[in-house]
């Protein structure tokens, strides 16, 4: 199973230091960070743990959770991307498996809490109308 078809794209606001321990599962992805608190203290945190960030951005107000994963999504260039936050804690396996579902299914979208992977043939679109929605478990096409 091929990870570098995959990018992660992680909202940080006021992450506590216990979370980033979560993120050392996305180590092999290629990662694109928004922190929408202000944090550089994080940010040097975050770049041991990430040598390799492609894309690191700190702003100094929240733009949402919406509105930064349409900012973010425009800088993916894979094939497909896992929206996530430090709180959430999903394994390096699960994260492939679930990709594997995702191409035999030809699913675009699965949704649970905080939980995104999204099919980025044409994500800014896509991702503005789905998030709207509180509770999408799947959809098919």
């Amino acid at each position: 199973m091929d990870y570098r078809e995959i990018t992660i794209i992680l909202l940080l606001f006021n992450t506590p230091k216990k979370y980033l321990k979560n993120l050392q599962n996305y180590r092999k992805f290629k990662v694109i960070i928004l922190d929408q608190s202000n944090d550089f203290k994080v940010k040097k945190k975050i770049e041991k743990i990430f040598p390799k960030i492609l894309y690191y951005k700190i702003t100094k107000k929240n733009l949402g959770f919406g509105k930064a994963i349409n900012f973010l999504s425009k800088k993916v260039k894979t094939k497909y991307f896992l929206c996530t936050q430090p709180d959430v804690k999903i394994n390096f396996k699960s994260i492939l498996r679930l990709k594997e579902v995702f191409k035999k299914k030809k699913i675009v979208l699965f949704q649970y809490l905080k939980f995104h992977l999204i099919k980025t043939t044409s994500p800014t679109k896509l991702v503005r109308k789905l998030f709207q929605l509180k509770i999408l478990l799947a959809l098919f096409f």
